[in-house]
């Protein structure tokens, strides 16, 4: 049987209008989405990998840094060597010097008999005088040894210290550089805010990155750190806290400057937390926290999604994501008199924060 020629174009319309501009429109959103994670994922390796090349760097330097230490250990104990030498030839000096003396005197004594006398009757007596004057002049070789010895450890000694000195500066600037290469690698540390706290919260000094609850009543104090999270849109933002000493709730999060008295973090809207009660958004069993637990806590800057840990595991955090408009700072609020935490702003964690990437 034939299709008629409007059929057969009204199926090639319904066709078109399934793969309509709006369907266009879907694919073409989804593949830019798709664009911009990779992008993201392409960001945080090179970042990665600059790391790694920093962190290789930094451990070459501080193997040169411990050779040119042992050279200046070896250097330092030398020239130790060569003092005690030259100590040594100076007592031998000193020590030669009276018999250098009366060598002298025994020549000018032989001078005088032979003026006073006839030779031939003190001949045996200027014999004996010559042979005892020959013995007193060996001392004078000796010393003319022993100085010039002398002056050839004390030429060494000179160039030893030109060698100290060069390889002291050489150490100096290689402390310079491993420094320099350490704060690219590790940028200066966060640390907890002693102008944003309840005032019975007590900090320790000077980093700053032990809390304790001082009150003398339960209350949710809280307290900010002094830098806020980086607002580039490249890498991973993270802390962790050690539970030091845990009677009461706990909440570790991400809050604002807005941050309310007695009002625990991640109550207000635009606030973060994840509670000691295993509370993240919902309750979950397992992640509940306790006394000496290592709770961490962090951003994927790209994707803007929150990262919790537990003890060096991820936890799930599916549907989690903060505003990237809102200024965010590592927030901790404790509840129970007593309680105390110490917060680790890196950069060595107990989770691995590199799998993240």
């Amino acid at each position: 049987m034939s299709i008629p020629a409007d059929s057969a174009n009204a199926q090639i319309i319904t066709t078109a209008e399934h793969w309509g501009p709006s369907t266009f429109a879907n694919l073409d959103s989804s593949t830019e989405e798709l664009l911009r994670l990779l992008r993201a994922k392409i960001a945080d390796l090179e970042h990665l990998q600059a790391m790694e090349a920093l962190q290789t760097k930094v451990k070459e330097l501080e193997t040169d840094h411990r050779t040119l230490q042992e050279k200046v250990v070896k250097l330092e104990e030398y020239q130790k060597e060569m003092l005690l030498r030259m100590d040594e030839l100076n007592c031998q000096q000193t020590m030669n010097s009276p018999t250098l003396s009366a060598s002298f005197d025994l020549v000018a004594l032989n001078e005088t008999e032979d003026k006073a006398t006839d030779g031939e009757q003190l001949l045996p007596e200027n014999s004996a005088l010559r042979a005892a004057s020959q013995l007193a002049t060996e001392p004078c070789s000796k010393i003319d040894q022993a100085l010039q010895a002398n002056g050839v450890t004390e030429m060494k000694y000179r160039k030893l210290l030109i060698d100290h000195n060069v390889l002291q500066a050489l150490l100096i600037d290689h402390k310079a550089e491993i420094a320099e290469m350490k704060r690219r690698l590790n940028p200066q540390q966060n640390r907890w805010d002693s102008a944003a706290r309840h005032r019975d919260l007590a900090l320790t000094e000077p980093d700053r990155l032990i809390v304790q609850h001082n009150g003398r009543y339960m209350g949710d104090y809280s307290v900010l750190a002094e830098r806020q999270i980086p607002k580039e849109n490249v890498g991973i933002f993270y802390y962790e806290m050690t539970m030091l000493r845990k009677k009461g709730r706990v909440h570790i999060g991400l809050g604002t400057t807005n941050q309310r008295p007695l009002i625990h973090i991640g109550h207000d809207e635009g606030s973060y937390a994840y509670g000691s009660g295993g509370y993240f958004g919902v309750t979950r069993e397992k992640a509940k926290f306790e006394q000496g637990d290592v709770i961490g806590c962090g951003i994927n800057l790209a994707t803007r999604q929150i990262i919790y840990t537990k003890n060096g595991q991820r936890l799930e955090t599916a549907g989690l994501f903060v505003s990237s408009a809102v200024e965010l700072f590592p927030c901790l609020t404790l509840f129970y008199p007593g309680d105390k935490i110490e917060a680790n702003f890196g950069p060595n964690f107990n989770f691995k924060v590199a799998e993240l990437l």
